[in-house]
């Protein structure tokens, strides 16, 4: 879906609602989470405490709440480039950026048009860093749209 598509200019800048997870929502993020796991916190998926630390921090996206993404944090937040590679207002280099990961706004905006709310982006704090878990493609969304996105932090 082309991000100037006819229903995308009538909505312009629309008010991006944000919301926690339900568990059916929280399964399409168990492989993030697990990648997290991994990657950020070095744990082998052969190691013993792989399981229960994802089935710990998947608690904890569950019983998050949502809290307000400051643009402080949004600068330091790791492994996105919503904040250093888009400015308010550039469609353009959203396109772009969202066709470099191989990816489409398809199901995003399916759900913004539809009036619903998406799920809010997981922040993982870590070793005095934020990680970004899940939730790109919305921050890109937000920050093209200048909406302040709501978030979920968890700590380990």
């Amino acid at each position: 879906m082309e991000l100037k598509s006819p229903k995308l200019e009538q909505a312009k800048e629309p008010k991006l609602e944000w919301r926690e997870y339900s568990l059916d929502a929280l399964r399409y993020e168990i492989g993030e989470i697990e990648r997290v796991v991994e990657t950020v916190l070095g744990i082998s998926r052969t190691d013993p405490t792989f399981q229960t630390t994802v089935q710990a921090i998947s608690e904890k996206v569950f019983y998050g709440k949502l809290n307000d993404l400051s643009d402080t944090d949004w600068a330091r937040l790791e492994n996105t480039d919503s904040w250093s590679e888009l400015s308010v207002g550039d469609f353009e280099k959203l396109d772009e950026l969202v066709k470099i990961h191989g990816q489409t706004m398809d199901h995003i905006m399916q759900t913004i048009t539809a009036g619903k709310k998406l799920a809010a982006p997981i922040i993982f704090r870590h070793d005095g860093k934020l990680h970004l878990v899940s939730g790109n493609k919305r921050l890109m969304l937000a920050r093209v749209y200048d909406n302040r996105p709501k978030a979920i932090f968890i700590e380990e």
